[in-house]
């Protein structure tokens, strides 16, 4: 199994996070989830490869440095489009199953994606760590990796599983804590905070101090 990873331009990345971080420390942000779920990726033991499906030069050049397969990102289509291309490119290179990560998960650990991968056989069977906050599919085990149209947007988690039920193909639901934390809004980090794994994330917010903003501005709701 390979996993597919697309990553959208760093720069000024997480624009709902706008009215607490500036776009240099949204995009630093960005840098560093995007680390912690490489690292994660790098250390589980069930993954053939990593391919990542971007256009974003500091993406693409982490991904070369670390040996990965870059996938260039089509100029249409958005989120979807971007992911059935990348499926596509891996279908081409002979790889029959897929798990869909995303780069805003930097809580997520090498020992929740070795459970995910490995929970179903192939041939056929989809996979689907829903977002624990709004419904979003923030991973997702395709096997094989066409089995199902991508739909990502709101509420795809509930897209995803009414597909493939109407296509009659076993989904299997998973909930994990690390994987299941998509940062997208200031309350996403404190409870990123809360958890506290340790990883490029963490220090970024350390470092730049935007934990003790993050506790202020809660403190002041």
């Amino acid at each position: 199994m390979w996993a597919l990873l697309p990553v959208k331009k760093l720069k000024g990345a997480k624009r709902r996070l706008s009215p607490l971080l500036s776009e240099d420390e949204r995009s630093g942000l960005a840098r560093a989830m995007l680390t912690d779920v490489l690292a994660a990726l790098e250390g589980a033991g069930n993954l053939e490869g990593i391919a990542i499906v971007t256009d974003d030069e500091d993406a693409i050049q982490m991904g070369k440095a670390a040996g990965h397969t870059i996938l260039p990102e089509p100029d249409t289509g958005g989120l979807n489009g971007a992911l059935s291309h990348g499926l596509q490119a891996l279908m081409n290179k002979g790889v029959r199953s897929v798990f869909i990560i995303h780069g805003d998960v930097p809580a997520v650990t090498s020992y929740e994606i070795d459970q995910l991968v490995t929970l179903q056989p192939p041939p056929l069977f989809v996979t689907i760590a829903k977002a624990l906050s709004d419904g979003g599919t923030n991973g997702m085990v395709l096997s094989p990796p066409d089995c199902i149209p991508m739909l990502y947007g709101k509420d795809s988690a509930n897209k995803h599983v009414a597909m493939a039920d109407q296509m009659d193909i076993p989904v299997e639901h998973v909930a994990l804590e690390g994987l299941g934390l998509d940062i997208d809004h200031p309350e996403d980090l404190l409870a990123f905070l809360a958890q506290a794994p340790a990883g490029a994330t963490m220090d970024y917010l350390l470092a730049t101090g935007l934990d003790k903003r993050l506790k202020e501005r809660n403190q002041t709701k």
